[in-house]
C-alpha cells in the first residue's frame, strides 16, 4: 500500500513538474513572439515612415520633369532620392493595395502570410541563428547568409508549388511600378537632404532590430554643448591640486641652488 501511495505520489510530483516546466516554456515563448512583433512594428515604422513622414499631396505634384538622359546616372538617383522622400507615401499605397488584395483574394493572402511566418519566426523570433537537429546527424546551425538564402529560396519554391505566383506580382507590382514611374518623372532633392535621410533611416532601422528607440542617439548627434558643467566641490578641487603637487617638477633651491645671478 505505501509503495502504491509512493508510485502516485511521484507520478503527480512528475506531473507539476512537467505542468510548470511547460508553463514557463509558454511563457517564454509568448515574450519571444511579442518582442519579435514589436521588433517588426519598429522595422516597419522605420522603413515606412509614421504619419507625420507622409508628405502633402501637393508636393506630389510639385517638380515633375522628365530626365534629360534616360542613363543609369541619371534614373538612379531620381529613384533613391524620391523613394527616401516619399516612402511613406509609398508605403501606404502598398498598404492599401495590399489589403485590397486581401479582400478580393482571402485565400491567396492566407497562403502569403502562412509563407511569411516562417520567415518572420527564423529572423525575428529565433534573431537570425538557428538550429537544426536530424536523426543519426549532427546539429547545424544557420545565420547570416546561408539562413536569409534558405528562407529566399524556399519561400519562392512555396509560392511556385502553391500557384500562387501570379498573386504575388499582382500584390507587388502594381504599386511598386507607381512609386518608381512617380520617382523618375520628379526632380530628386538636394543632395544633403538625401544623406540626411539616409542617415535617419539607417539608424532608425538599426534601432529597431536592436530593440532601442531611436530618440536615444539623439543625445550624441546634438553634442553636449547644452549642459552645463558639473559644479567642483572643495573635496575635489583639494584632490586635483595634490595630485598636481605629486607630480609637480622639484624646484632649483631643493638642490640648493641660487636662482639669483653671479
Amino acid at each position: 500500500m505505501y509503495c502504491h501511495c509512493g508510485a502516485i505520489g511521484g507520478i503527480v510530483t512528475g506531473k507539476r513538474i512537467l505542468w510548470k516546466g511547460s508553463q514557463k516554456m509558454s511563457e517564454g515563448n509568448m515574450l519571444a513572439y511579442e518582442r519579435a512583433a514589436n521588433t517588426a512594428v519598429r522595422a516597419l515604422k522605420a522603413v515606412f515612415g509614421t504619419s507625420t513622414d507622409v508628405r502633402p499631396l501637393a508636393e506630389l505634384q510639385q517638380h515633375l520633369s522628365l530626365p534629360d538622359e534616360w542613363t543609369t546616372a541619371r534614373l538612379v538617383p531620381r529613384l533613391l532620392g524620391n523613394a527616401l522622400h516619399f516612402r511613406a507615401n509609398y508605403g501606404r499605397l502598398l498598404a492599401v493595395w495590399c489589403t485590397v488584395c486581401a479582400v478580393r483574394h482571402p485565400i491567396g493572402a492566407f497562403w502569403v502570410v502562412l509563407i511569411s511566418v516562417v520567415s518572420f519566426h527564423a529572423l525575428l523570433v529565433r534573431r537570425g541563428i538557428v538550429h537544426i537537429t536530424l536523426p543519426g546527424c549532427p546539429s547545424v546551425t544557420l545565420m547570416f547568409p546561408q539562413l536569409h538564402l534558405l528562407l529566399a529560396v524556399g519561400s519562392a519554391l512555396a509560392v511556385l508549388l502553391i500557384g500562387r505566383l501570379s498573386f504575388v506580382l499582382y500584390m507587388a507590382m502594381p504599386p511598386m511600378l507607381l512609386a518608381a514611374a512617380h520617382a523618375i518623372v520628379r526632380v530628386p532633392p538636394s543632395r544633403a537632404e538625401i544623406d540626411c535621410l539616409a542617415m535617419k533611416l539607417s539608424s532608425e532601422l538599426k534601432a529597431a532590430l536592436r530593440g532601442e528607440e531611436a530618440d536615444e542617439t539623439d543625445e550624441l548627434e546634438t553634442g553636449a554643448a547644452d549642459q552645463e558643467p558639473p559644479e567642483r566641490s572643495d573635496e575635489l578641487a583639494k584632490r586635483v591640486e595634490q595630485i598636481r603637487a605629486k607630480y609637480r617638477p622639484p624646484s632649483s633651491a631643493k638642490y640648493g641652488r641660487s636662482t639669483k645671478a653671479d
